[in-house]
């Protein structure tokens, strides 16, 4: 995940954009992260629906995702 943190501050996004992934982080994230997705997508929730290119608005209080 380290990489993918460096391509996207590499590239001015840091502060843009959010890392959304299936995987765990270790404690060298920064930025806007969320991790281990997979589990609720599998169940048919929301995530279940989002394509590739799809933009996601996250906000953290109160939790909520739009796509």
């Amino acid at each position: 995940m380290l990489g993918r943190h460096r391509l996207i501050y590499g590239q001015g996004m840091g502060e843009k954009v959010a890392l959304i992934t299936d995987g765990r982080f270790s404690g060298a994230t920064r930025g806007l992260c969320i991790g281990y997705v997979s589990p609720e997508s599998f169940v048919g929730g929301p995530l279940a629906l989002v394509k590739n290119g799809d933009r996601i608005r996250s906000t953290p209080a109160p939790a909520a995702w739009t796509l």
